[in-house]
């Protein structure tokens, strides 16, 4: 049955969720067919047609032609990988659990571990050029300049476990995890915590610019702010949505997934947005969704559990 949910600004602008099925803007074209069916906890594509997917066992995916076929590549171990981030066709890396770090420069044919001074689980990893980059997991963050060569804690004033990082740049970055969103402006030499009224864990953080950004979590919660963080404006579903990953192209086009209990099951729930989050669709798939990468603005992927992956293109 379709429903219309009437949410709130804090400056009391409507937003909209359309509960039955993402709107003529965009087509879920298909779901990609891979050789496992595992959890897949995140996807990262450099274009339409190439993007790697990490998830439990130490699974690494691979595709050159947009999930026609998928290759298996060789991560070792059994660990649990659970965030993949490439800055070209060729250099990437992998975080997960044990303070895993991988590094690869040929595209993933090789995986070479990196020493990241931890034992802590990884949740996530970000690199804005082919040296500087932030990993951040159980209450650290680290960073490297060199590439990977050396990883470097960076000092904070949380204990909450950090799932998310996004940099704008070497200087603009945020963090977020539990209950607390961090910012930097000096590449992370400090560390301060932005104020907001959102209850429940932040899972996921994306910035478009060093003045614009959303971060997830919890509850339906979806916060933005247009001056940095210094205010953050709360979007809520007011049902039980647990949203694990935000992707926004520019300030108008965005996507968000998680899951939604539909008597008692779980699902994945995936949000779309044209107007910077003023209106969003909103379509339920079968399996809980965990992570979005669009590489641009009409094509992106999704991947979450029984080795769900999803292709989606805009018109």
């Amino acid at each position: 049955m379709k429903r219309l949910i009437l949410l709130s600004l804090l400056i009391f602008a409507p937003i909209f969720f359309d509960q039955d099925n993402l709107s003529a803007q965009t087509i879920l074209t298909r779901k990609s067919e891979t050789p496992i069916t595992c959890i897949l906890n995140d996807v990262c594509f450099i274009n339409e047609k190439v993007g790697w997917i990490v998830g439990e066992n130490s699974t690494i995916l691979h595709t050159r032609d947009a999930g026609t076929n998928w290759e298996i590549q060789s991560g070792g171990g059994t660990q649990l990988l659970h965030a993949v981030n490439f800055v070209d066709s060729l250099t990437g890396w992998i975080v997960g659990e044990k303070g895993l770090i991988l590094h690869t420069k040929d595209g993933g044919a090789h995986w070479i571990p990196q020493t990241s001074g931890t034992k802590q689980l990884l949740y996530d990893v970000h690199f804005i050029d082919h040296t500087h980059g932030w990993a951040v997991g159980c209450g650290i963050i680290l960073h490297t300049d060199d590439g990977g060569k050396n990883w470097l804690h960076q000092n904070i004033k949380t204990s909450y476990d950090l799932y998310s990082v996004r940099f704008t740049d070497s200087e603009n970055g945020w963090a977020v995890g539990g209950g607390t969103i961090l910012n930097t402006t000096d590449g992370g030499k400090q560390w301060n915590e932005q104020e907001h009224e959102a209850r429940g864990c932040l899972y996921s953080v994306c910035f478009v610019s060093p003045q614009i950004g959303w971060v997830v979590g919890d509850y339906g919660t979806i916060l933005h702010t247009v001056d940095g963080g210094s205010n953050w404006n709360l979007i809520k579903s007011g049902r039980e949505i647990w949203l694990s990953s935000a992707c926004f192209k520019d300030k108008k086009n965005g996507w968000v997934v998680g899951i939604v209990y539909d008597s008692l099951t779980a699902k994945g729930v995936i949000l779309s947005t044209q107007d910077g989050g003023y209106n969003w669709d909103e379509e339920l798939k079968e399996h809980p969704v965990y992570s979005a990468c669009f590489p641009n603005q009409k094509c992106g992927w999704m991947v979450g559990e029984a080795g769900a992956v999803f292709n989606i293109r805009q018109k």
